[in-house]
C-alpha cells in the first residue's frame, strides 16, 4: 500500500465521525418531533421513566419493533466505524462494547426525553428494540465494515480497485 493510499484510508474514521454524528442528530431529532415540551418536575419524570420497565409487555406492534431495530443499526454501525482503526482485537472488542452501551444510553435518554413531549410515548420495548438494533449494527460492522472502509477510501481521490 502506498503512502497516499494509507493517508486516504486513515482519513476514513474522520469521515465516519461526521456521518455518525449526523445520524445521531437525526435519531434524536426524529424521536422528539414535534419539539413542544410539557412542564414536568424532574422527580416525576424520573419516577415515570423507572416505572416503564414494570409496565412493559413485549407484545407490541411488530412494525414498531422493526422500526426501532432498523433505526439503531446504522447508528451503531457508523459509531463503530468511527472508533474502529488499526487496533488489536482486544481494542476492537472494547470499542464494540462501548458502542453497544452508547446505543443503550442514547435510547434510554431519548425515551426519558419523550416523557416531556406530550405527543410521544415512552416505552421500555423501544429501549429493548433499539438495543437489539445497536447489537445488529455492531455485528454488521464486524461483517461488512472493512468493505465500507475501503469504499470510503476509494472515494478519496479515485483509488483504483486493484490498489485496494
Amino acid at each position: 500500500m502506498t503512502t497516499a493510499i494509507r493517508r486516504r484510508a486513515a482519513a476514513v474514521p474522520f469521515q465516519m465521525w461526521w456521518l455518525a454524528l449526523a445520524y445521531l442528530l437525526f435519531v434524536v431529532y426524529g424521536s422528539l418531533v414535534p419539539l413542544q415540551l410539557r412542564v414536568m418536575e424532574f422527580a416525576e419524570a424520573w419516577g415515570r421513566f423507572w416505572s416503564l420497565a414494570e409496565q412493559h409487555s413485549l407484545r407490541t406492534s411488530s412494525v414498531d419493533w422493526a422500526v426501532n431495530i432498523v433505526l439503531y443499526v446504522p447508528l451503531s454501525f457508523c459509531w463503530l466505524g468511527a472508533l474502529w482503526h488499526r487496533w488489536q482485537l482486544g481494542a476492537r472488542l472494547a470499542a464494540s462494547i462501548l458502542v453497544l452501551l452508547f446505543g443503550m444510553l442514547v435510547s434510554g435518554g431519548i425515551e426519558f426525553a419523550q416523557l416531556y413531549v406530550p405527543s410521544r410515548t415512552s416505552s421500555f420495548n423501544d429501549i429493548v428494540a433499539n438495543s437489539l438494533g445497536s447489537a445488529l449494527g455492531v455485528l454488521a460492522w464486524w461483517l461488512f465494515g472493512r468493505r465500507v472502509h475501503d469504499w470510503f477510501a476509494s472515494l478519496q481521490g479515485g483509488i483504483a480497485r486493484a490498489e485496494l
